[in-house]
């Protein structure tokens, strides 16, 4: 019995009516918009900003201002004014027992070493490397989202073929029913063909549950709720056999085009700044300040006393003489952080370069290897039609047919994966070397 596969466009009617249709492009833009990382990403470079405009607020002066009340019990105040006689010209001199003071400073600084200038290079060097991390997450999610929607399209289309396949032997099984009770076949045939639909009925609830598996580990990549999203089907393959026609060779480039690479670049450099950050605590710092104050006291008897105002101001030097060894035991801290940061760099260096040339050589066998697969799809099918042919003409065994069907499936799936493999090898490998500006 000739095979006749369910058409494509009822296929994709059906799926029309239970659910939308989302495609790569859409499952990409919703999960750049609400992905989880991308939305931690997001805060996190707000945070950045304010971290580099605290560092800058570093040069600016420092005004502060500060008022003390106070008041002593009567007894403390007699004691401390035994030693003044009862003379006018003294009084300003005696102790009251209640006291306010005010105190304005302005502080400025002139020099700390170089801290200022290297904490606006950390702030600069973060935001660096949080910049080209957020691209470099950015990049991960898009390629995720590409190999969790091909998933996703693989079972949609699996299921489809386990459909169609078990249309077939549903079929063949009506056929050997009518050719049983005619002495055709023998009754372990007939057994077999309802083996058949009981086995590819199984295989179709299986793929159907792995379909709703990888939808909702698609939708959670997206940064949705798998409980609450909409039900969505994938675009058609057809759309991406035309998006494999047009992949062409792999382009030279470069892993220092990299976003993670870059990034690391970055940290690298903030390592740096913090080995020169412990080299600047051994050095002077030098402040500028001025500071107004103001005293008031006054007495029981209600008599105020008002100081006048005093006005001062100079330069602070602090050298740092002994810390108790701090300073030092921090510098060879950041020290040997400088330099693991430099390993680790290139250590990275390294993987990603192994992981360029990897898949480098799986893009070009798989893409090779798409042509002689779809070949064989044709093949299997002709084949299997005329063995259905044979075998309803009593000139093929059973176990032949079957082997023939098995292979057809195969073949499909088989196509199939190395069409969206190579197309996944392919935004992987723009990636790698940095020439994003076609994945959106």
């Amino acid at each position: 019995m000739k095979r006749k596969p369910i058409p494509l466009v009822l296929i994709m009617a059906l799926s029309v009516l239970s659910a939308g249709e989302l495609t790569l492009e859409q499952a990409r833009k919703q999960a750049l918009e609400s992905g989880w990382k991308i939305r931690m990403n997001q805060t996190d470079n707000t945070a950045r900003e304010w971290q580099k405009k605290n560092v800058i607020s570093g040069y600016l002066p420092n005004v502060t201002y500060g008022a003390t009340l106070m008041k002593m019990d009567e007894k403390t105040v007699d004691r401390a004014n035994m030693m003044f006689p009862a003379d006018p010209a003294l009084d300003p001199l005696k102790t009251r027992s209640n006291s306010l003071s005010h105190e304005i400073s302005v502080s400025q600084p002139l020099t700390n070493g170089g801290m200022e200038i290297i904490a606006i290079n950390i702030a600069k060097h973060t935001r660096s490397a949080q910049i080209s991390g957020y691209k470099a997450d950015k990049e991960d999610l898009i390629l995720s989202i590409t190999k969790g929607y091909f998933e996703f399209l693989k079972a949609s289309e699996q299921k489809s073929i386990l459909t169609a396949d078990l249309e077939w032997a549903k079929k063949n099984f009506e056929t050997a029913k009518i050719r049983f009770s005619g002495g055709m076949i023998s009754r372990p045939d007939l057994i077999r063909w309802q083996q058949q639909v009981t086995e590819k009925e199984h295989a179709l609830n299986q793929m159907e549950a792995l379909g709703a598996i990888s939808r909702s580990s698609l939708v959670q990549t997206m940064g949705k709720d798998p409980l609450t999203a909409d039900s969505f089907e994938p675009e058609s393959f057809e759309t991406f056999e035309k998006q494999f026609a047009t992949l062409n060779n792999l382009p030279d480039g470069s892993i220092s085009e990299n976003s993670r690479v870059q990034s690391l670049e970055a940290y690298n450099l903030l390592s740096e700044d913090g080995r020169k950050m412990a080299v600047a605590s051994f050095l002077p710092k030098v402040n500028a300040f001025a500071k107004y104050s103001k005293d008031q006291a006054w007495d029981e008897i209600s008599t105020v006393y008002n100081k006048d105002g005093t006005l001062a101001g100079g330069i602070s030097l602090n050298v740092p003489l002994f810390s108790g060894g701090r300073n030092s035991t921090a510098y060879l801290e950041k020290k040997y952080d400088a330099i693991k940061s430099k390993v680790e760099l290139e250590q990275t260096k390294s993987g990603l370069a192994v992981n360029q040339i990897r898949i480098r050589e799986m893009y070009n066998a798989t893409k090779e290897s798409v042509a002689s697969a779809k070949d064989l799809v044709t093949v299997t099918e002709e084949s299997l039609d005329m063995m259905n042919t044979r075998y309803n003409a009593g000139q093929l065994t059973q176990l032949d047919l079957l082997d023939m069907n098995r292979a057809l499936i195969g073949a499909k799936i088989g196509y199939m994966t190395k069409v969206l493999e190579t197309i996944s090898l392919y935004e992987e490998y723009m990636i790698a070397i940095g020439k994003t500006e076609d994945l959106k």
